[in-house]
């Protein structure tokens, strides 16, 4: 979902499940946390195997699934909306008259490369109410326009109108960790602009622990989403964002519970094989997902389609089966982004979107892909 979800064709098709909590889009919306110790998720070496997967250069990969927190910073900052400005005369609003709208991005002030909302302030407050040039773009394209800020009476400075943003948050889904270095992917695909689908440019990115403590269900039509709340303390940095998923590093590891409250990473068993694409097959197969009481369980699906030569995160076509799981949520919902897929013991690939029309169904991306956008240095 992302907090607007890029819905093109509203009929059949499948909604991201990355959900955001502004005004970003992500493929599969945000949250998901994975179990440790369900069946299949046995202790395996995971070098490169007869089938072609080639694992990060440590033995053995953590089985993810547990959920994250991301705050995403990108180039520029983000027209969110526009008010009047309170002034001797009568309200105005600078930027809107000049042109200015809803997810537009503020690209520079005055020559000068904007990358913080402090710094779209200070050069407003500072204006004195001269004009300032305000480039922006706009669907792919640049624009510049130049309009005076308008003093305040009630507050006593300098003010554009135009309420902005330099950052996203959302909450997403750990599809595996390295357990030497506390590489780590998840999501299955990008985080994208709400208005274009275009993916955007990450500048930095930080990572935070994530307390899962609600559903909304899906519903033919109307996808449901995990609700969750962020912590305060940074565990980690986001490094890349492609179509295949995002990837980052832990600084510290984030908070897992597997089944009766064991200790997840404490658990042999949550290392796992990478397998290759002639590993996956369609039939029976798991995913791992956390969507109540901060457990990370095993839940069945089937995989109906396997398909990679079809995009890069959807190479599967799933279905929930599920019953626990199905009355719990109603099948996939946004939020699940990440979720490990495993069959016959060896970690597959992620859940990477839901089908509006039928939310028991969705997309899956094929781990080969994931590790192939993975920054070599996380590997």
């Amino acid at each position: 979902m992302n907090s607007r979800i890029n819905m093109v064709n509203i009929k059949n098709i499948k909604k991201g499940i990355f959900k955001i909590t502004s005004f970003v889009m992500l493929a599969l919306m945000f949250s998901s946390a994975a179990k440790v110790g369900a069946a299949g998720a046995q202790s395996f070496t995971a070098a490169k195997s007869e089938n072609g997967a080639q694992s990060p250069s440590a033995d053995k990969v953590l089985l993810g699934g547990m959920p994250f927190g991301v705050k995403f910073y990108t180039e520029g900052i983000t027209a969110v909306g526009f008010s009047d400005v309170d002034t001797d005369s009568d309200n105005k609003s600078p930027a809107y008259n000049a042109g200015i709208r809803e997810n537009d991005i503020i690209i520079s002030v005055n020559n000068q490369t904007v990358s913080s909302v402090e710094d779209f302030i200070r050069a407003a407050e500072n204006s004195s109410g001269a004009p300032i040039k305000v480039e922006y773009r706009r669907l792919g394209k640049i624009y510049t326009v130049s309009f005076s800020p308008v003093l305040s009476k009630s507050e006593g400075k300098y003010k554009t109108g135009m309420w902005i943003k330099d950052s996203t948050a959302g909450i997403g889904t750990v599809t595996f960790i390295v357990p030497e270095t506390k590489a780590f992917a998840g999501l299955g695909h990008s985080i994208c602009d709400a208005a274009t689908g275009e993916i955007l440019k990450l500048t930095r990115g930080v990572v935070m622990d994530v307390d899962i403590c609600g559903v909304e269900k899906s519903a033919a039509g109307a996808p449901g989403e995990l609700k969750g709340s962020f912590s305060n303390e940074k565990i980690g940095e986001l490094s890349k964002n492609t179509s295949e998923g995002i990837y980052g590093i832990f600084s510290k590891m984030p908070k897992a519970r597997g089944e009766n409250g064991s200790d997840y990473f404490g658990d042999t068993n949550n290392l796992i094989e990478i397998g290759g694409k002639g590993d996956a097959k369609e039939g029976a197969a798991h995913i791992i997902c956390t969507v109540e009481d901060g457990a990370s369980e095993e839940y069945e699906v089937n995989i109906s389609q396997v398909n990679f030569d079809s995009e890069t995160n959807k190479n599967y076509v799933i279905e929930v089966t599920d019953p626990r799981l199905i009355e719990k949520t109603g099948g996939i919902v946004q939020g699940m982004s990440g979720s490990p897929i495993i069959q016959n013991g060896k970690l597959i690939g992620a859940v990477t979107h839901v089908f509006i029309s039928d939310p028991k169904k969705g997309y899956g991306i094929g781990i080969e892909n994931m590790l192939s956008s993975m920054p070599d240095i996380l590997k």
